[in-house]
């Protein structure tokens, strides 16, 4: 989905967005995430629930951390609640904006499996990825799961 501000990104607007889209879907969608999007997937969860068949969530920031821009800082902090779907997330080694601990900890209280896509970076096209074999791995799995 394409969010309307991505300049000057509203954890409300966000949200109000990604619910609109998930309202939409005749069935439950998965959900596949990215960056500060995984932060509005956890916001969305914990303000609407589980109206989702589950959801990958890739490289989530750690907004708490000392170095997170203050354009961003209106999304933390994220909820640490159980997710009510099945979910995963990929992290990597040396993301320059989540440690492996701290995403790890995020995992944990959402109750999601941590996948670890090893020293990578920030799991963007900077990454070179190409068709990312192991992400399409891990993404068959959770929708075999869900």
């Amino acid at each position: 989905m394409q969010q309307a501000d991505w300049e000057r990104p509203e954890v409300s607007a966000w949200v109000a967005a990604l619910d609109a889209q998930i309202a939409a879907c005749e069935t439950p969608p998965l959900v596949a995430a990215h960056s500060l999007g995984v932060s509005t997937v956890i916001h969305w969860a914990s303000r609407f629930g589980g109206l989702v068949r589950g959801a990958l969530l890739v490289a989530p920031p750690d907004l708490e951390q000392v170095n997170t821009p203050d354009v961003l800082k209106g999304f933390a902090p994220v909820p640490l609640q159980h997710l009510s779907f099945p979910s995963v997330v990929i992290a990597s080694r040396d993301d320059p904006y989540a440690t492996f601990a701290s995403v790890g900890r995020m995992a944990h209280a959402w109750g999601a499996r941590l996948e670890d896509a090893g020293a990578k970076g920030h799991l963007n096209t900077a990454s070179n990825l190409g068709e990312w074999p192991f992400g399409q791995a891990v993404l068959q799995q959770l929708l075999k799961e869900s």
